[in-house]
């Protein structure tokens, strides 16, 4: 099979949406998604009403639109990875878009002279089906908070997980398990915001379904086991000004003002 070329985008419910495209398509471009695809919820239900979809309007198409530059090697044979910015018909960003979202509060800051850098953590329980389809902890008997190797992974399933997203050239700051079991935390590098987040949202689909493969099911939901702990996804902010320095620190040990 031929190269192919998969351009992916966020919705508001943290699913990734995407299409694969022909080997032809690799290099800048864009195609098309249905606008309405932000009004269809979890459950599947359409909420024809729902501000900024467009639905009552004739249910227009949008454009994911990516630059060549921003394709990226994938986690599967011959398949290349990218995301970018939804354009509607007038070709204006959606403005109800996470990444036009984002792009907004970039060049807010920049009208300060200041440059968004973050450092996100992901977090996530790793769960397999019961043999009557239901889902239950991934069994690590041995888990405990910052644990690593077999007892806490008997799958290996982080050593697949870093070794994918290794090979698609993320950058990894630590994996590690967390304060419940069987739960994980995934941490990237920090950089400038838009890079930051690009990078998390094409990982964590990486990890999920590096994952899947290996019959482990990873949620990042905030709570998905009731009698477990939560989720969190933590932002660590900071801003570069004009000069290239941390425009919160106010000396050696970095302390903010």
């Amino acid at each position: 099979m031929r190269d192919r070329l998969r351009p992916m985008w966020c919705d508001q419910l943290g699913l990734m949406r995407g299409k694969y495209l022909p080997q032809e398509k690799i290099g800048a471009g864009a195609t098309r998604f249905a606008q309405p695809c932000f009004a269809v919820h979890y459950d599947k239900d359409l909420i024809i009403d729902a501000p900024g979809t467009n639905c009552l309007d004739g249910l227009p198409d949008m454009e994911l639109v990516w630059r060549a530059e921003d394709i990226r090697k994938g986690w599967e044979p011959g398949v290349h990875v990218v995301t970018g910015d939804l354009h509607d018909r007038a070709g204006d960003l959606i403005p109800i878009a996470g990444r036009a979202t984002l792009r907004r509060a970039i060049e807010g800051w920049k009208t300060h002279g200041l440059t968004p850098m973050v450092g996100i953590e992901l977090e996530a329980f790793a769960l397999v089906r019961a043999e009557d389809g239901s889902l239950q902890p991934y069994d690590v008997p041995g888990g405990y908070v910052y644990g690593t190797g077999p007892m806490n992974d008997p799958n290996g399933i982080v050593d697949a997980i870093w070794e994918a997203a290794e090979d698609a050239g993320f950058r990894l700051e630590m994996i590690t398990t967390e304060y419940d079991t069987p739960q994980f935390e995934f941490t990237l590098v920090f950089d400038e915001a838009l890079r930051a987040v690009d990078d998390i949202v094409l990982f964590r689909q990486l990890a999920k379904e590096v994952a899947f493969k290996r019959g482990v099911i990873l949620s990042f939901l905030p709570k998905p086991l009731a009698d477990k702990g939560g989720s969190g996804l933590h932002i660590n902010l900071s801003f570069l000004d004009d000069a290239g320095n941390n425009a919160l620190a106010t000396g050696g040990n970095g302390a903010g003002g």
